[in-house]
């Protein structure tokens, strides 16, 4: 038995063994436990940042490229797609709602950092108006009728959207680039490097 503590609220799941892995997602992560050792945490948020930038700009290479888009490239990626109309409109919309959500919560992590850099501010700036951005995009893809049947100007306002999106996420990277501008110097041309 698997007993499992979701991120959200104190319950605790009980998952057999023999059901591990089976769910509507495609991925799984898992954190052990084992001991617990103090972190300074100006660094560990910083670092949080940093390797924010380098996820921005490498593909995943766990990811095949032919099959996901990662970072700068998503947002191209899901611009085309829409312009193309060759989607599906739940699929679509499921993916929306999870950057609107995820940038959400970015914007409210970034919002307790003020304290590791002066620069700090433009990076909290962008990605408040990143998390309103996806706030407009969810509240035009909610109109059901005219998502679903892909009206021309509902998609060409969503296609609008992402890209103004994409444009403010790279503002909200290259101000953590000018946030740390030392430490992510010195990692040269790797900065995931650790």
């Amino acid at each position: 038995m698997l007993f499992i503590g979701e991120s959200e609220g104190h319950e605790v799941i009980r998952l057999p063994y023999d059901s591990f892995g089976r769910n509507s997602t495609p991925y799984w992560y898992y954190q052990v436990l084992e001991s617990h050792e103090s972190v300074d945490l100006w660094e560990v948020c910083k670092e949080s940042l940093i390797q924010a930038v380098y996820k921005w700009e490498t593909h995943d290479y766990m990811l095949p490229p032919q099959d996901y888009a990662c970072g700068a490239a998503a947002y191209t990626v899901m611009a085309a797609t829409l312009q193309s109309g060759t989607y599906d409109t739940e699929q679509a919309v499921t993916v929306l709602r999870y950057y609107a959500r995820s940038r959400l919560d970015i914007a409210s992590y970034v919002a307790g950092l003020e304290y590791l850099s002066a620069r700090m501010v433009y990076v909290m700036r962008e990605y408040a108006l990143l998390a309103e951005l996806y706030s407009e995009i969810v509240d035009v893809v909610n109109d059901s009728i005219s998502w679903n049947t892909k009206e021309p100007d509902c998609v060409q306002r969503v296609i609008e959207l992402i890209r103004k999106a994409g444009a403010t996420e790279q503002r909200a990277i290259d101000a953590i680039k000018h946030a740390f501008p030392e430490t992510i110097g010195n990692r040269f041309k790797d900065v995931g490097l650790r």
